[in-house]
């Protein structure tokens, strides 16, 4: 499941498996557990939420890289490659974790709109 709560406490994202395909997606639910929401529905493999510091926006891993999606499900985008994603304190970064043209680890960093990769390899 991986839960995470928004930043104010009032909600959860988490990923799960609908019963009827093979496809962990992602979902909100209320912290008194009403109002579940399937954020996706596409069989992306969504996993690893993480919300932005205001709350208006997750990030986790798809099935190509980096989606980025509106708390509301909508606005769903591809961001780049890489897994395990996580928003700065401040919202104006993504860290995740990265490969360079070798196929090495690196921890690398980004602009919520995908842009200004940087990276420092492990």
């Amino acid at each position: 499941m991986l839960p995470a709560w928004s930043p104010d406490g009032k909600k959860i994202a988490f990923q799960s498996t609908p019963i009827s395909v093979d496809a962990w997606e992602i979902y909100t639910i209320n912290a008194d557990g009403t109002g579940e929401k399937a954020l996706t529905n596409n069989q992306m493999y969504g996993s690893l939420p993480d919300w932005s510091p205001d709350g208006q926006r997750i990030v986790f891993n798809g099935f190509t890289g980096i989606h980025v999606i509106n708390a509301d499900g909508k606005g769903l985008r591809p961001l780049q490659g890489g897994t395990d994603p996580a928003w700065s304190p401040d919202g104006k970064k993504i860290a995740f974790r990265g490969a360079d043209e070798r196929g090495d680890d690196e921890i690398a960093t980004m602009n919520p709109d995908g842009s200004g990769r940087t990276a420092r390899f492990l």
